[in-house]
């Protein structure tokens, strides 16, 4: 009579090939998502700073009858100031509760209102007003987003009564903040 013996297990050998073909493809797949998710929080970064804006600028308007006309560089950080829940303030930027550094500017010409000098309102080089927003604060890479890269700093447009994001450029791929509210 014959005893047949079977298997009732993995070699030695068939586990390590498993766990080198393990290691292959998670050293290709994870940097990817990895860098996937970063990506996709600084496009909600620029997003939510939009909309925290947007709705300081709002509750200005409707608490304090103060829209983004007839201001100066000092003002126009009072309007934001005195609506959004923040950490520190100096004379030009707030950093708010959540990180986000919030640097306010307007055109050296002389603007008195956040209306746009030219009819071209979304490009930062023609702006009255425009915020650089760090969103994640102090953290690097603290680099200003163009070209297709999306860093963590962005520009945003600040007009009477709303805040729209901006292009850097008028060269094609230059328009960072729009891309991440819009796609």
């Amino acid at each position: 009579m014959f005893v047949s013996r079977s298997k009732k297990g993995f070699t030695l050998a068939e586990v390590l090939i498993t766990l080198l073909i393990i290691g292959v493809i998670a050293s290709i797949v994870i940097p990817a998502l990895v860098g996937d998710t970063q990506q996709a929080e600084l496009k909600v970064g620029v997003k939510k700073a939009v909309a925290t804006l947007n709705q300081a600028l709002t509750m200005s308007i409707a608490q304090d009858a103060k829209d983004a006309s007839a201001i100066t560089n000092t003002t126009l950080i009072n309007i934001f100031a005195n609506k959004l829940n923040y950490v520190t303030l100096s004379a030009s930027s707030i950093t708010t509760a959540d990180g986000m550094q919030f640097t306010f500017f307007t055109n050296a010409t002389g603007t008195t209102s956040c209306d746009p000098i030219t009819s071209t309102v979304d490009i930062i080089t023609t702006a009255s007003c425009y915020v650089l927003v760090d969103v994640n604060g102090t953290k690097k890479p603290n680099k200003l987003s163009q070209a297709g890269l999306f860093k963590d700093q962005y520009y945003i447009i600040v007009r009477d009564q709303a805040i729209i994001p901006a292009k850097t450029s008028t060269t094609a791929g230059y328009d960072m903040a729009q891309q991440a509210m819009y796609k």
